[in-house]
């Protein structure tokens, strides 16, 4: 951590000397010489020093006239006066203005080196500390503005308006927003030899890393995770550059992917929204988004643009969901939940409609009931799980939503015909007469 030093002596032997003793840079510090005090407060207002070594009797405005005004200035400056004996008093006084300590001439050149080093280090670790202390509130800052996008985006709260709007120049005008949603390609089967603990590592990585790619694109944005291997970044404007235009957009969202892929060798696919959003049009922009990415054919590079609609846009649109959309809402909870216990009431109450009119939609939308559904679900994965892992079939079972082995094995065989051992045999034997 490199510091500043100013050496004020209006003695030029005593000024060269200060310079040359005192080991600055080995010490990574910084020095500026000045020969009185309105030099240095001059030198102060374009840079302030965080050390000062300045003597009292000077032409133009002495030592103690300077003090007073540096800390008009600054109160975190550390001062060291320089003084002779018969000026004592005076150091007394200057003491009163927040002055470390004083040295007496003629100048022990050894021990004011010491006095210097021990001052730069505590400097250095108070600085530390205001770091420290600045990043956890950061941090605290950052998770209780994810916690409220995250409620806005799945539209269980309403937008409290410029609290993405950084400065306090930006909250006179209400931004307006572009959105970048960012999937792990194919995340259903790529995260299916995580255990739980991996699964938290590598969805952490990679918002990192998107964290970390956005803050050099943006000087203000909101990254959130949306669910497992989904993130969607918020971009808010105030100077009316939306939309964004397509070539700008697709370039950054590369930039993203191409930096994911670079760091972590995933795959992710990005769409864009390139706005403008109205605050309150976030969650349903978001939805509409994710079903569009979801709805996409897949292929390379993986990065969608989505112009604003005309009539019939989400925002002429607002407050109706359409069928789809609830529907894919529906398929996304569910293939989130597999591994926990929910029923119909759970995902309806997180749609916001009734149960049985969730009933109605989900049988005329998929063909099938509910329990039909999510048991295929489960059965589906956990066969997935029975030939790619070596776990047991109790841990299995427990992990796409059965408790209970016996339970399990009983679905299970309902649904295949055969025992999920049984099944684990076959697909074994099957691999292995293919190797042969």
């Amino acid at each position: 951590m490199k510091l500043q030093a100013m050496l004020i002596d209006d003695e030029l032997p005593i000024l060269h000397n200060l310079k040359q003793v005192i080991p600055w840079e080995a010490m990574n510090v910084e020095v500026r010489l000045a020969r009185n005090g309105q030099e240095a407060l001059n030198m102060a207002r374009a840079c302030m020093p965080d050390i000062i070594l300045c003597d009292i009797r000077m032409p133009v405005m002495d030592g103690l006239a300077f003090v007073q005004e540096i800390r008009r200035l600054s109160s975190d400056c550390e001062i060291l006066l320089i003084t002779g004996y018969e000026q004592f008093e005076y150091a007394k006084i200057a003491l009163r203005y927040g002055v470390r300590d004083y040295i007496s001439k003629p100048i022990n050149y050894e021990q004011l080196k010491d006095t210097v080093l021990g001052l730069a280090e505590r400097i250095r670790s108070k600085k530390q500390e205001e770091r420290n202390e600045q990043r956890k509130w950061s941090r605290i800052a950052n998770l209780a503005n994810e916690k409220m996008l995250l409620d806005i985006l799945m539209g269980f709260s309403s937008f409290p308006p410029y609290s993405l709007a950084c400065g306090e120049e930006q909250a006179q005008e209400e931004p307006a927003y572009a959105i970048m949603l960012a999937g792990i390609h194919d995340y259903a089967k790529v995260s299916l030899k995580w255990n739980k603990q991996e699964s938290k590592l590598w969805n952490f990585a990679v918002k990192n890393v998107l964290q970390d790619l956005s803050d050099e694109l943006w000087s203000d944005f909101a990254a959130v995770q949306t669910k497992e291997g989904e993130w969607c970044i918020v971009i808010p404007f105030v100077d009316g550059s939306l939309p964004l235009k397509e070539e700008e957009a697709v370039d950054l969202a590369e930039k993203l992917r191409l930096g994911v892929r670079q760091h972590l060798k995933f795959d992710i696919r990005v769409g864009i929204h390139p706005g403008p959003i109205k605050a309150e049009e976030l969650a349903e922009a978001y939805q509409s988004i994710q079903w569009s990415l979801a709805n996409q054919p897949v292929k390379e590079p993986f990065i969608y643009y989505y112009a604003e609609p005309e009539a019939g846009s989400h925002s002429a649109r607002s407050g109706k969901k359409s069928v789809e959309m609830w529907m894919l809402s529906a398929k996304d909870y569910i293939e989130r939940h597999l591994s926990s216990d929910f029923g119909i009431e759970d995902v309806a109450n997180h749609l916001g409609i009734s149960s049985s009119y969730f009933c109605l939609l989900f049988k005329n939308y998929f063909g099938e009931t509910f329990v039909e559904y999510v048991t295929k679900q489960r059965i589906e994965l956990a066969k997935s799980y029975l030939i790619q892992s070596d776990r047991s079939v109790r841990q299995i079972g427990q992990q796409v939503g059965y408790m209970e082995r016996r339970y399990f094995t009983k679905v299970f065989q309902k649904y295949t015909g055969i025992t999920p051992s049984q099944y684990r045999e076959k697909q074994a034997f099957r691999s292995g007469a293919e190797g042969c």
